[in-house]
């Protein structure tokens, strides 16, 4: 959705980003020596090497990487899993824990902004098996749902803005980056929050997902710990005729290739769930705190029975 001329400025402040393009260029993992011995620093006698792959007994023990990138900028990991009898390899480590765990067959591609260690973890969990690709290389903030060149809207000092738009039945998109407690009131009558009426897309301080209605409820909360803060999503909200929302999630562990239904096991309510308590909109209202982010904005009034 082209914002030019649409945007209404309600309290804080808001600009206009571009993502910046990735600062190293190329494979950042040298590939000439990487299936060597001295490459890393290997802890435990778990670790061998014939220089075609690195292969692990079932034994714990980690691989390391010194400064193998620069904390606060994104990257693309790939790794592939030649032979696996048992256990799982984990990794890259980011001060407080896995990313990713790998326990199958096969190539395993992530997207990681280290904000906690300049360091390449790979742990074997009892791994017995071996592993014979890793490529690692810069990539933009946001990739693969947004790319270099792409304009996103950050909040700079809390508060709210908001465009005209009378959908209440449709489908909004939009990628979302949280810093602090971002709500996207994507139905709502009023640019101001005090007495409004309409529904809000909440990412928490628990970094869960909750869909409210204004006013009165939440219609579902996920679990803690849904999501990372720090990260891009794309969020799809639908809402049919008969006022059944259904919400759904791309980006960080969720994967970018499709979407994801949110669930809220661990948490309350359903989702989808029908709510039928505003059925009018004036304005897509957002009530964002310094860092969050919005970008690629998709509002399409079609609907489903």
């Amino acid at each position: 959705m082209d914002l030019s001329g649409q945007l209404i400025r309600g309290t804080g402040s808001y600009e206009v980003k571009e993502v910046a393009p990735p600062v190293e260029s190329g494979q950042l993992i040298d590939q000439s020596l990487w299936l060597t011995a001295g490459y890393w620093n290997a802890v435990g006698a778990c670790w061998t090497t014939d220089g075609s792959k690195w292969t692990a007994n079932g034994n714990a023990g980690f691989l390391t990487l010194y400064n193998a990138w620069t904390v606060g900028r994104n990257y693309k990991i790939k790794i592939r899993i030649s032979e696996l009898n048992s256990g799982s390899l984990a990794g890259p480590y980011d001060g407080s824990g896995y990313s990713l765990t790998m326990n199958t067959v096969g190539v395993y591609t992530y997207y990681y902004s280290p904000d906690g260690a300049a360091h390449l973890y790979i742990y074997s969990t009892n791994f017995d098996g071996s592993f014979d690709i890793l490529d690692v290389e810069e990539v933009p903030e946001g990739y693969p749902l947004l790319d270099k060149g792409d304009k996103y809207l950050e909040c700079t000092s809390a508060g709210v803005a908001a465009i005209p738009c009378n959908i209440a039945f449709g489908i909004w998109e939009f990628d979302c980056y949280q810093e602090g407690l971002p709500q996207i009131f994507f139905i709502q009558n009023s640019i101001t929050n005090g007495n409004a009426q309409g529904y809000n897309l909440f990412l928490n301080a628990n970094q869960g997902i909750q869909l409210q209605r204004k006013g009165i409820a939440n219609d579902f909360v996920t679990a803690n710990n849904y999501i990372d803060t720090n990260t891009w999503y794309r969020f799809k909200i639908t809402r049919t005729l008969d006022g059944e929302f259904t919400v759904y999630i791309r980006g960080g562990a969720f994967g970018n290739d499709d979407w994801t239904l949110v669930s809220v096991t661990g948490g309350s309510g359903t989702n989808p769930v029908t709510d039928t308590s505003y059925t009018e909109s004036q304005y897509f209202v957002l009530d964002f705190d310094s860092g969050d982010r919005i970008a690629n904005l998709e509002i399409r009034n079609l609907v489903r029975q």
